[in-house]
Formats: C-alpha cells, structure tokens, sequence
C-alpha cells in the first residue's frame, strides 16, 4: 500500500532493486506469520471465512495507515513543518477519531455496559489489578511518544516507504522479544521461523535501501584508503 500511494500522490519512482527489496521484506514477514498461523489452526476450513474478513479488516486498516504515513511525508515535504506539530496534529486527528468510532469500539470490544467497562478500566489503571500499574502505563505513553516522534522524524529523512519498510523489521524482533520471559506476560514458545524472518527481512530491507547503503560503504572505504595512504 505505502508503494502504491507514494506513487499516486507523490509521484515517487521506485527502480528494480527496490521492488525487489518489497517483495523480500513480504517473504520475511510471512515466514514470521504464516507457521505461527497454521499452528495454531488459523488457516483450517473452520476458520478460513473468519480468516479472510479479518484478513480483509487488517488489509483496511494497514491502507489507511500507509496512506497516512504518505500524507505525513507530503505535509513534511511540502510545507516544511516541524515534526512536534505534526506529530501534535496527529494525535488531535487520532483522539477525535478514537472517540468518534468509541460506541462502534465498545460493541465490539465487550458486551459490558459503558458505565461498567469504564470503570473497571479506570480501577485497573490505579492498580486494582497489579502493583505496577499505573507507572507501567506511563511508560508505555513515553515510550510511544518516544517512538511516534522517532517514526516521524524517519519520514522526513527517508520518506514514507522507507520508514514502513523499516518498521517490518520489528515484526520477527517483537515475536523473538516476547519469548523472552517479560514480567505479567510470561514468556511465549520460541520459534526459529522468527530468526529466519529477521533475516529476510533485514536482506530486504538493505536492498530497498541499496543506493544508501553503496553510499556508505563507498564513503566508508574511501576513508580507510585516505587513512593507509596518510600513514603511508
């Protein structure tokens, strides 16, 4: 999607070497979820109708999510705004939609009354239910903010398609982080289908980003020559 968009409304050309490092960080992400999905019976004729509709509820998504990274990219491009307000602007934007969308959230989220999930929310947020909450909370908010702004600040320097081809790289690190043995979550099974994605992944990436990479690698043994030949 982020490829299809930044064509359409940027008018960003993409050679041979970058299609191919899309279609190499695809590959990865599958060995990381398709297995995981087989195991644990997803993909079974029972389950193949609810597969697809949220298989296609999640390709919804995942378009509207390009299609604002894309927007992000040609607010920072063309009005050379600062990331803060752009990230500011985005949150106001997300927060608005949240509550818009809320009574459509609650249905699908709990068969509890408004009043009621609320407030065993706001219960479990002061620490009715673990002794780390709310500073767990807080943490996640900066670590959040901490990130929004990092992603941002990579749409600006390396462009829309870059940041979303980059953030695939969390998919295998995120599954190979959580088998690790994380306090109230435990740890999960761990899988080498994660390790093998890692490494696709990180292949595909290195060849969308190709023309940067030569960059530095021409950059960085120019420097060594320069060096032996001050020594010399």
């Amino acid at each position: 999607f982020s490829v299809l968009f930044a064509r359409l409304f940027l008018g960003t050309k993409f050679d041979m070497l970058q299609k191919c490092g899309v279609a190499v960080v695809t590959v990865g992400v599958l060995c990381c979820t398709y297995p995981q999905a087989v195991a644990s019976g997803a993909l079974s004729a029972a389950a193949s109708l609810e597969l697809w509709q949220n298989a296609g509820l999640y390709c919804m998504a995942m378009a509207l999510t390009a299609a604002a990274v894309i927007l992000k990219q040609k607010a920072l491009q063309d009005a050379d705004l600062d990331i803060i307000v752009v990230s500011a602007f985005g949150s106001v934007a997300q927060f608005v939609a949240t509550l818009a969308l809320l009574p459509v959230t609650l249905s699908l989220a709990t068969s509890l009354p408004p009043q009621q999930y609320f407030e065993l929310g706001w219960a479990a947020f002061m620490g009715g239910t673990s002794k780390a909450m709310p500073w767990l909370s807080v943490c996640y908010m900066a670590a959040n903010i901490t990130l929004n702004l990092s992603a941002i600040a990579l749409v600006k320097r390396g462009g829309a398609v870059g940041t979303m081809v980059a953030g695939t790289l969390l998919v295998p690190v995120y599954g190979l982080v959580f088998c690790l043995n994380i306090p109230l979550l435990g740890a999960a099974p761990f899988s080498m289908d994660f390790v093998y994605g890692l490494a696709i992944v990180t292949a595909g990436s290195f060849l969308y980003n190709h023309a940067k990479m030569s960059t530095l690698v021409s950059d960085f043994v120019l420097k060594v020559w320069q060096g032996k030949r001050g020594l010399g």
